[in-house]
């Protein structure tokens, strides 16, 4: 009898101490707890007694790391990493090492894909130099580089019309684009001219208008620097003769830097 008592209590005992082992998921006591029990994360592991995706980045799949135990991308903005890398593929990498990293027309520069020019603004050049056509160049080569790929144009008038036709505002089109490409220009001065027909003072005045017309025109599109105006008249004739070519020629207002 004492013997089929101590058996009882042993089996009894084997019976608690199994089932105080058992735990159920997702608590756990090892990571073996853990393995297999989620489908669709098999391999998590046991922390603090509770399973969970990961411990460290390895426990992850590939493009995954390990945050507060959940597998979660490095970054899904550029905002999320550090300058200068940016979010590439869920994770924070340089936007290139080389040159082949980058698209045709680009280089690799600090890790990040630029025109491939020397310079965007006068800060990537060393003083005295400026950035002109994306090269850095001094500033008298500027004014001179400037002064090649614009002029000012003349425009002309009608016989006895201080009106602009539709050509003259073409041209003067074309002017202000011209003036907003040169900032090292302050002023422009406006001359207004006319054939000899008429009186000294008639076309004194007549290209007074002259010049107040291509003024008034330009500031409405836009112009900001000064804008002088003056009458020449009839004193300083493009073309001397006495004909209708030559009168179409005198009748202008001439445009220059001052």
């Amino acid at each position: 009898m004492k013997k089929i008592v101590i058996f009882t209590l042993m089996l009894l005992t084997m019976f608690f101490v199994t089932a105080c082992d058992s735990v159920k998921y997702p608590a756990c006591k090892e990571d073996k707890d853990c393995k297999g029990k989620n489908p669709e994360n098999p391999n998590e592991v046991c922390i603090q007694q509770k399973c969970e995706e990961c411990r460290a980045d390895s426990d992850c799949k590939d493009g995954l790391l390990c945050k507060e135990n959940k597998c979660e991308p490095e970054c899904t903005t550029d905002a999320q990493c550090d300058s200068p890398k940016i979010c590439k593929e869920q994770k924070c990498a340089y936007e290139c090492e080389k040159k082949e990293d980058c698209d045709e027309g680009y280089d690799c520069k600090e890790h990040k894909c630029e025109l491939d020019v020397e310079c965007t603004t006068d800060m990537q050049c060393d003083a005295p130099k400026v950035c002109v056509e994306n090269a850095c160049v001094v500033k008298e080569e500027k004014i001179a580089k400037a002064v090649e790929l614009c002029q000012l144009q003349r425009v002309n008038f009608d016989f006895n019309e201080y009106i602009l036709t539709s050509d003259a505002r073409s041209i003067l089109e074309q002017d202000v684009e011209c003036i907003k490409s040169r900032p090292d220009q302050s002023e422009i001065l406006i001359e207004g001219h006319c054939d000899d027909r008429g009186t000294e003072e008639y076309n004194l005045n007549l290209g007074m208008k002259r010049a107040k017309a291509v003024q008034k025109y330009l500031k409405s599109l836009g112009v900001k620097i000064k804008v002088r105006t003056v009458s020449k008249g009839e004193e300083e004739p493009l073309n001397p003769a006495e004909n209708e070519e030559a009168w179409s020629e005198n009748r202008r207002s001439e445009v220059n830097f001052q």
